[in-house]
C-alpha cells in the first residue's frame, strides 16, 4: 500500500486601501433650518477656518445663517460665499455680494481617507491525499498461447489548492479645489453707471458738496475725479482717498444721511446713506459707529458710519457696498441711486420712499446705479497725487 500526502499550504494575506476615499453625493444647495449632523467641526466665529487631520479630506461646507444652510464647495465661488485652501486649512469667506445673508456659523465636512482594511490571515492546513490500494494482478497457468497480462496504469491523485480573490482596488479621484484670485490691491476713480441700460452717468467727484458727501462728477475731467485704494476680491474692504488735503477725512465711508429718520435702511424705509469722508475705521460686520463726518454744518455732531464694506469683484471690478443695520443684520434689498437734481450718491432700502421723502416737489429722476473701479496708471506714491493737486 503506497499512500500519498500533498500538503496545501494558503498564503498569508494582508492588504491595505491606501489613499481610499468614498464618494460624496452632492448635498442640497439651501437647507432651511438646522444644518445636517454629520458635520467634523462647527466654527463659530471668523475667521471660519478648519484644519483637516491627517488622511481625510475636506468634502463641503454649510454656511449657516438666520433661517438657511447654504452649501459651500471647491467648485469655483458662489454667490454670497466661498472657501479657500492653504495645505489643509481650507477657509470659508464672504463675499459681500448684494443681498447675502453674513456668516453666523461654518459647519465643515469631511471624509476619512486613511482607512486601512485587512484582509483575514488564512491558516495553513494540511491536506492529506486518499490512499490508493492496488489490486494484485492474477497470471493463469501457461498455455501454447503466450498471454501478456494487462498493464495496470496508477491515475495519480490531483489536491487543487483553494484561490485567493483579493477585492479590487477602487481609485477615487479627490475634487480638485478652485480658489478664487488672491486678494490684490487696485488703485483707480470709481465709474458710476445706470443698472437699467448700463449707460455711463460719470465718475464720483474729489470734491465735496455742501453738506459733505461725494456727488457724481460729469465733466470727465481726471483732476477733478476721486483716486482711490483699496483691495480687490476680498470681501468687506475698506477704501482710502488718495488726492485729498490732510485736513480732510480720507477713509471713504457711507454714514447715515444728515435728514435720515435713522441708521437702518431696507424695504419700506425711507433712511439713507450718503458717501462721505472719515478719519477712523470701523470694524467689518458690525453695526454703524458713531464719529465726526465730513458733514461741515454738523461738526459738533456724529453720525452712525460703516467703512469696510466694499466688495471688488475681481473680474468686472464691480464695486458693492454691504450696510449692517443696528441690530448686526446685514441690510436688505439695498440700492445705490443718483439723484438728477443734486448729483447725490446714497446707499437706500425704499428709492420711491426716499425720493418721496426728502426729494418732495422735485421731479428728476433718481437713478439707480452701479459702481465701478477704473484702473489708473498714475504713480501710486500718496505725495505725488498731493503735488499734482489731484
Amino acid at each position: 500500500m503506497k499512500s500519498t500526502f500533498i500538503i496545501t499550504f494558503v498564503a498569508c494575506i494582508a492588504f491595505v486601501l491606501a489613499d481610499y476615499c468614498p464618494t460624496v453625493a452632492v448635498p442640497a444647495a439651501i437647507i432651511n433650518g438646522q444644518c445636517p449632523s454629520s458635520y467634523a467641526a462647527v466654527v463659530t466665529t471668523g475667521p471660519f477656518r478648519f484644519s483637516l487631520s491627517n488622511g481625510f479630506r475636506f468634502d463641503y461646507a454649510y454656511v449657516k445663517t438666520n433661517t438657511q444652510c447654504r452649501l459651500v464647495t471647491t467648485q469655483g465661488q458662489q454667490t454670497c460665499y466661498y472657501v479657500t485652501s492653504q495645505g489643509s486649512q481650507y477657509t470659508v469667506w464672504f463675499t459681500g455680494s448684494k443681498g447675502c445673508d453674513l456668516i453666523k456659523k461654518v459647519y465643515f465636512y469631511t471624509s476619512n481617507c486613511a482607512t486601512t482594511t485587512s484582509a483575514p490571515t488564512a491558516t495553513a492546513t494540511p491536506t492529506v491525499a486518499p490512499t490508493t490500494t492496488l489490486t494484485p494482478t492474477t497470471t493463469e497457468t501457461p498455455t501454447p498461447t503466450t498471454t501478456v497480462p494487462p498493464t495496470t496504469t496508477q491515475t495519480p491523485t490531483t489536491t487543487t489548492a483553494p484561490t485567493t480573490t483579493e477585492p479590487p482596488t477602487t481609485s477615487t479621484v479627490a475634487p480638485t479645489t478652485t480658489a478664487p484670485p488672491d486678494p490684490f490691491e487696485v488703485i483707480g476713480i470709481i465709474r458710476v453707471e445706470e443698472i437699467s441700460n448700463g449707460n455711463r452717468l460719470g465718475y464720483v467727484s474729489k470734491d465735496l458738496n455742501v453738506d459733505g458727501s461725494y456727488v457724481l462728477d460729469i465733466t470727465d475731467e481726471i483732476l477733478n475725479l476721486l483716486v482711490v485704494q483699496g483691495t480687490a476680491s476680498m470681501p468687506q474692504a475698506q477704501f482710502t482717498a488718495l488726492n485729498q488735503p490732510d485736513s480732510l477725512k480720507s477713509i471713504l465711508a457711507l454714514s447715515r444721511g444728515i435728514s435720515s429718520i435713522g441708521m437702518d435702511l431696507g424695504p419700506d424705509s425711507s433712511n439713507y446713506c450718503l458717501l462721505t469722508g472719515v478719519n477712523n475705521a470701523t470694524e467689518p460686520g458690525q453695526p454703524p459707529y458713531e464719529f465726526p463726518t465730513e458733514y461741515p454744518y454738523y461738526t459738533s455732531s456724529v453720525f452712525g458710519s460703516e467703512t469696510p464694506i466694499w466688495y471688488v469683484d475681481p473680474v468686472t471690478f464691480a464695486l458693492t457696498p454691504t450696510w449692517i443695520n443696528t441690530d448686526s443684520q446685514e441690510a436688505q434689498g439695498t440700492s445705490l441711486v443718483v439723484k438728477d437734481s443734486t448729483r447725490t450718491i446714497a446707499l437706500t432700502g425704499d428709492i420711491a420712499g426716499y425720493n418721496a421723502m426728502y426729494y418732495n416737489g422735485d421731479t428728476s429722476p433718481v437713478r439707480e446705479v452701479q459702481l465701478y473701479i477704473e484702473l489708473t496708471n498714475v504713480s501710486r506714491r500718496r505725495d505725488y497725487f498731493k503735488r499734482v493737486n489731484l
